[in-house]
């Protein structure tokens, strides 16, 4: 049975309390303003969140879009709103607005790294989704599942060339049971770990994603692409190992010999309230563990985003209000 380890550590920082309570009082002002459109939330969510940052967390931050990068980084203690509601057991229209201070700091903080976006297939086009077990989609391999094994996969890589940079995961309720964590594998460590002939075959481009449930059965894939690029002190990875296909039987043992190696090298992240996971989506592979929800609102909760890194200028033909149109 396939399961996912701990290996390597991810590196982290964080804010001391003084900061995150000045954190969540301007945040909290933030929040009350009637806001027209998401640019303006973010631009201000941005400019409040800065100066409050420390220089090492700046860094820190900013140090992910380097090239000798590892790719991930864990931010501790970020503001979430104390009266949090209980974690739903459905995701509705306007679930956002249940924390519109964490909601504000997280957009905030990932416009260090680039430009907040999403899918217009992907969950009705919510800027922020949500990470949580759903009632009718427990069984389901998605971001509302939960008893299920969340394979490890480059988010949204049937859409390549158009696919997120960074995702940051906001924890805004950790699981009770400290089952379910985030896991990553970095391109660097599975690369190493397997034979040449093995790295040769996956840096050919003869895999083929399909679309992941979250696009509501949208059938579509992607053209063949590599699974490894670039240098090889320096790789980028982009797999899907629920929906991608090898074009050959040998193709096929090769992402065999991948699955073996990620779970090797896998890295587990247990997230408390408050903490951020920023990945590195072109670096690393992310997936979750499987985990029984309790359904009464206790349960692990967490906001997502997904960024694109500097501005989406490039694709401009294919946005429409921070919604990409695929």
């Amino acid at each position: 049975m396939e399961t996912l380890s701990a290996a390597k550590h991810v590196p982290s920082c964080g804010l001391d309390e003084s900061a995150r309570a000045l954190a969540r009082e301007r945040l909290g002002m933030l929040a009350q303003k009637p806001w027209s459109n998401i640019e303006d939330l973010i631009e201000s969510a941005f400019a409040t969140m800065v100066p409050i940052l420390p220089v090492s967390l700046l860094n820190s931050i900013l140090a992910l879009r380097r090239l000798d990068s590892r790719g991930s980084l864990v931010i501790r203690n970020l503001p979430v709103d104390i009266d949090l509601p209980p974690t739903p057991t459905a995701v509705t229209p306007d679930l956002h607005k249940a924390f519109p201070i964490a909601r504000a700091g997280l957009l905030g903080l990932v416009r260090l790294l680039g430009e907040p976006f999403a899918y217009r297939n992907e969950y009705d086009g919510e800027i922020i989704t949500h990470v949580l077990p759903s009632q009718s989609g427990l069984d389901s391999v998605s971001s509302q599942g939960s008893r299920a094994l969340l394979r490890y996969h480059t988010e949204d890589v049937h859409l390549s060339p158009f696919l997120p940079d960074y995702i940051a995961l906001l924890c805004l309720r950790p699981d009770p049971q400290r089952l379910a964590r985030t896991c990553l594998v970095h391109a660097t460590d599975v690369r190493a770990l397997l034979p040449t002939n093995i790295v040769e075959t996956l840096s050919l481009p003869l895999f083929q994603v399909r679309a992941p449930v979250s696009f509501r059965g949208s059938g579509s894939s992607s053209a063949p692409i590599p699974v490894f690029s670039g240098p090889r002190d320096r790789p980028q990875i982009a797999a899907e190992f629920t929906d991608m296909v090898g074009l050959t039987k040998e193709v096929e043992a090769a992402v065999a010999a991948l699955v073996e190696a990620s779970n090797q090298v896998a890295t587990e992240v247990d997230l408390d309230d408050g903490d951020a996971l920023l990945i590195d989506n072109r670096r690393v592979l992310h997936g979750r563990t499987p985990f029984e929800p309790l359904m009464d609102g206790t349960d692990r909760w967490c906001a997502r985003v997904l960024v694109r890194a500097g501005d989406l200028w490039d694709w401009r033909l294919y946005v429409d209000e921070r919604r990409v149109i695929l």
